[in-house]
């Protein structure tokens, strides 16, 4: 079954096109935008299995998954050259077994031929870069009103960027002094507890918001100098400047390597560093897995280890 290391690309049995297109109506009606690079993957599996002479759903076996497995194995990658990375066979295999996971929910097929198959993602080495508290007073000391809102949102709430990008006027809640994100990481929506300064700082920004508030009207919580909803690399290069505003040498030579998404990292650090149980961090941060919290205790233990080592 393996063979050619070239990339096949076009389907043209009815029954996978259907297939595709079941899953692709799916993946948005749950809210995946980003679906487009997962339908190119099932696009060159479905040709791949054309090629072997398979006309069906059905006659797909765990062996032709196996099979397609080494088929990527030995595939050039068409941008890098060299061979396909394991993430992203991984992450191939992953889209087709959810793909056929849908599939026999909904009744479409009896067998889902990759129940067996076991994806391994390479182990994440455990590295997140981590601002110190004493580091974010820095930044916030030098942070202008407006960047305090921002910067308060995202490190105070363990924002990722793109959720601080998609924040609404009504997502924040001041009267309960709730952040409501509506649609998270895998479209969970969480509800988040802020601070009283920064419910404090909201609502002076919130009041001036609507002083300014262009025409036509929009929800977006923060907009660019057009009146549209401010882009998230927008964010990254205002936190970029912050860092350069302050007197920290050292946080100024790491400017390159931090971006927004380190204030995540770090207040989660912070709270644990603090004794605030991993349940408590696992449901504030939205993770799905208790493990993806659990990398921030090694971090905080590796920083805990080098205070205490002797000079």
């Amino acid at each position: 079954m393996g063979r050619k290391s070239s990339i096949i690309t076009a389907v043209t049995v009815i029954a996978f096109i259907e297939a595709k297109d079941s899953f692709e109506h799916y993946l948005k009606t749950i809210g995946r935008k980003s679906a487009n690079h997962r339908l190119r993957h099932l696009s060159e599996f479905f040709a791949w299995i054309e090629q072997q002479g398979i006309q069906s759903i059905e006659a797909i076996t765990y062996a032709h998954i196996m099979a397609y497995a080494s088929y990527l194995r030995q595939r050039t990658n068409k941008v890098k050259g060299g061979l396909l990375g394991e993430k992203f066979i991984n992450d191939q295999l992953w889209v087709i077994s959810k793909m056929f996971g849908y599939l026999q929910l909904t009744g479409k097929i009896n067998h889902n031929p990759t129940s067996k198959v076991e994806i391994v993602f390479p182990r994440d080495s455990g590295q997140r870069t981590i601002l110190s508290q004493a580091e974010i007073k820095e930044i916030l000391h030098v942070a202008s009103e407006f960047d305090k809102t921002w910067f308060g949102l995202c490190y105070g709430c363990g924002l990722r960027v793109m959720e601080l990008r998609d924040l609404d006027i009504n997502d924040v809640q001041l009267s309960e002094g709730i952040l409501v994100v509506r649609h998270g990481k895998g479209n969970k929506k969480r509800l988040i507890p802020m601070t009283l300064s920064l419910i404090e700082t909201l609502r002076i920004y919130l009041q001036k918001r609507k002083k300014t508030q262009t025409a036509p009207p929009t929800e977006a919580l923060f907009l660019h100098i057009k009146g549209g909803r401010m882009m998230h690399y927008t964010f990254n290069k205002y936190f970029k400047r912050l860092i350069l505003r302050t007197q920290n040498e050292a946080l100024k030579a790491r400017v390159e390597e931090l971006s927004i998404h380190c204030l995540r990292h770090s207040i989660a650090t912070h709270l644990i560093e603090n004794g605030v149980k991993m349940e408590q961090v696992k449901e504030f941060l939205g993770h799905s897995h208790l493990e993806t919290t659990e990398i921030y205790t090694r971090v905080s233990q590796e920083q805990i280890n080098l205070l205490t080592q002797p000079v």
